[in-house]
């Protein structure tokens, strides 16, 4: 405990009247004030009713010097915020005051609410010092409507603004920045998205210093640079041509802020040649435009356009349960190959195949060709996984689940039991090799009948007369209807016992 009282109690009336004066600079009525931070690991409830142990001499000392950089806080907030908060975290108030709340009234003359306010500025101002000097409380306080991870590139843009006009930042810069442009909203437009039908507004000539990248909605195509959003070595290097290029999509958020929603090249392109506005689609989260609508039609824009790998298709696919393969065709998503693979990996994979071909322990062939082969039985996956392991080709494995399949008759628990006999694992992997061989030696054959001209000693060999195109067209439909049957083998009892004899005969 202090021992000079008199010196205490004339800096007390000191401090007392300052703090007055400090109360009176606050923006709303204390009363009003609504408390920002939770109390950092003090117990509020439960109190001991007497006051606790004294404070020991290097505290006395520290809480001393820690009042005199709050008395000196009407000038400097962020010393007067910084003090506060260490004098709550260590509750180096508790000599004479149960609270921290009730230590601010009777020390202060201000309450809680606004002792938060100024711990809160204080630490959003250290925060943001490495990207400048915010000059006051209100200014740092306007911060708390920012999302955290967006305030340094709002501080950045704010700044750049109050400096080109030689004047000081001040807390309407920030508000204007979050603040909805009215202008932007005059070309209003639907479309469907999914299920829903969504609103977006076209401008032509929005300021690229407001458009944010999203921290709710990353780059669709991993390994995208964060601070950018920009995937290394995809970067556009051309010069930027608004004339035909696509507008970026931007979501403006119900804190004011414009984020970013698909067209992260673009802008990244747009910013480095110096443009300073650029087509955009605005969808607004007020309107209902959900994180899960931006994630989604981020996936689409990038499916739709071929753009990024079949293992971001999978990575989205799998983690949209509520995505039915009946509207993923509506959004055209499976119009292009590399669609149909993520969407059979993402949404028919079992859990150890999928993770076995994200880790790259296969390959996307062999995945997808376990898949294609047995979209729903995950035991044959789980067969033709040990196979792809092994080293089987692609198109093996599609005939080894079939071989399987196909001699368990569908049954789910006699396939469990030939997964277990490896005699009959071996016939399977003989019949599969010898399954391939005819589907390799029917698709040559269509070869070489097409290229009669070029390859006549092959089309010979099939019969054909290379100049007869009449002939040709009909080994053509023949050869490709029997490639049809032995795409299906195990489906015609024929071509089965073709493989059984010549299996047996090896």
């Amino acid at each position: 405990m202090l021992n000079n009282t008199n010196q205490n109690e004339s800096t007390s009336n000191r401090l007392t009247t300052a703090a007055l004066v400090v109360r009176s600079r606050c923006s709303q009525p204390a009363l009003e004030c609504v408390p920002i931070l939770p109390d950092a690991g003090i117990p509020r409830f439960n109190q001991q009713d007497l006051i606790e142990d004294a404070l020991t001499s290097v505290e006395a000392k520290r809480l001393t010097e820690l009042e005199r950089d709050i008395e000196d806080g009407q000038q400097a907030f962020i010393k007067m915020g910084t003090a506060l908060a260490e004098i709550r975290d260590a509750r180096l108030y508790r000599t004479k005051h149960k609270t921290f709340e009730a230590y601010c009234r009777k020390k202060w003359s201000f309450n809680r609410a606004y002792a938060y306010k100024l711990i809160e500025a204080a630490a959003i101002a250290t925060d943001l010092s490495p990207v400048g000097y915010i000059p006051s409380e209100r200014v740092a306080r306007e911060f708390t409507k920012v999302p955290k991870d967006q305030r340094k590139e709002i501080f950045q843009s704010a700044l750049a603004k109050a400096k080109c006009e030689g004047r000081t930042l001040t807390a309407k810069d920030i508000s204007e920045k979050l603040r909805p442009d009215s202008r932007f909203f005059k070309h209003r437009q639907t479309c469907r998205l999914g299920n829903s039908v969504v609103t977006y507004y076209c401008v032509y000539d929005f300021p690229i210093s407001k458009i944010i990248l999203s921290s709710e909605v990353p780059n669709f195509k991993t390994g995208a640079d964060p601070l950018t959003g920009v995937v290394p070595d995809q970067e556009l290097h051309s010069d930027f041509i608004p004339l035909g290029t696509a507008p970026l999509v931007i979501w403006l958020r119900r804190t004011g802020i414009y984020e970013l929603v698909t067209g992260r090249h673009r802008r990244d392109l747009a910013k480095r040649m110096g443009e300073t506005n650029i087509a955009v689609h605005i969808v607004r989260e007020d309107q209902g435009f959900s994180v899960v609508d931006a994630k989604m039609f981020d996936a689409f824009s990038n499916i739709r356009d071929s753009q990024g790998s079949i293992k971001d298709y999978a990575h989205f696919v799998k983690n949209s349960p509520v995505l039915t393969e009946a509207n993923a065709k509506k959004q055209g998503l499976l119009d292009r190959a590399k669609g149909r693979d993520g969407w059979n990996l993402g949404k028919n994979a079992s859990d150890d195949l999928y993770a076995f071909w994200m880790g790259d322990n296969i390959t996307t062939e062999k995945a997808t060709a376990i898949v294609e082969a047995e979209p729903t039985n995950h035991n044959l996956q789980q067969l033709g996984l040990i196979q792809a392991i092994k080293g089987m080709s692609a198109s093996d494995i599609k005939n080894f689940i079939h071989a399987i399949n196909a001699n368990a008759g569908g049954n789910a628990e006699q396939i469990d039991l030939l997964g277990r006999d490896d005699s009959a694992i071996m016939e399977a992997e003989e019949l599969a090799a010898l399954a391939t061989k005819h589907q390799r030696e029917i698709n040559e054959k269509i070869r070489a009948v097409r290229g009669s001209a070029s390859r006549p000693t092959l089309a010979a060999q099939a019969g054909v007369v290379v100049n007869d195109p009449e002939s040709a067209l009909d080994h053509v439909s023949s050869c490709q209807s029997e490639r049809q049957r032995w795409q299906k083998w195990w489906l015609h009892d024929d071509l089965k016992e073709i493989l059984r004899v010549e299996n047996s005969a090896n």
